[in-house]
């Protein structure tokens, strides 16, 4: 929605988010950063687990590093050109998540096995010397929580989505708010 014909007021109440009390520069500069450093959090926490992880992890830190450095860079340097990156990759992650998240529910409703993998892979399970009876207790925990944590965090995403989207367009309304009427002085023809 640009602002035409009337001048840009940047605290109008449209660009405030958390109960309308903090301005959005501020929590999407928040939110780059917090990305930024999840990058880095996954990039560690993936050497500890299988190869699996490392390679997964490594793979898809070298795509996020393009997209949350212009993430970056656009919030700070307010250029609403580079956070476009962030928006179409965004909403192209949550469709997946989304997509990730229903094939979790229905392999832990209908088989135990690849879920014994990824507890393995991801959360570090140690099935050996253990009975089936425990074996399938621990993967049900497990299959729970992680039904959980995604989640919260495909909700956490779509927040993030929000915030930079909301402030993309924080930064389009601020730049088509000046109105640049062309006088008879700047006229190239008569």
């Amino acid at each position: 929605m640009a602002v035409t014909g009337s001048t840009f007021d940047q605290n109008n109440s449209k660009y405030h988010v958390l109960c309308k009390k903090v301005h959005v520069r501020l929590v999407a500069r928040a939110v780059s950063v917090i990305l930024a450093l999840g990058l880095i959090t996954n990039l560690i926490y993936s050497v500890t687990r299988s190869m699996t992880v490392v390679f997964y992890s490594w793979v898809s830190g070298a795509f996020a590093v393009g997209v949350y450095g212009s993430l970056l860079y656009g919030v700070f340097k307010e250029k609403k050109m580079f956070t476009l990156p962030y928006l179409m990759f965004q909403a192209t992650f949550m469709i997946i998540l989304g997509i990730v998240l229903l094939i979790f529910i229905f392999t832990s409703a209908f088989s135990s096995s690849p879920l014994e993998t990824i507890a393995e892979d991801f959360g570090g399970y140690d099935f050996t010397n253990r009975t089936n009876a425990q074996i399938n207790a621990d993967v049900r925990s497990f299959s729970v929580i992680m039904i959980l944590l995604l989640a919260i965090f495909i909700v956490v995403q779509l927040w993030f989505f929000e915030v930079i989207y909301r402030f993309y367009h924080f930064l389009k309304d601020r730049e088509t708010s000046f109105n640049f009427h062309m006088d008879t002085d700047f006229r190239i023809g008569d």
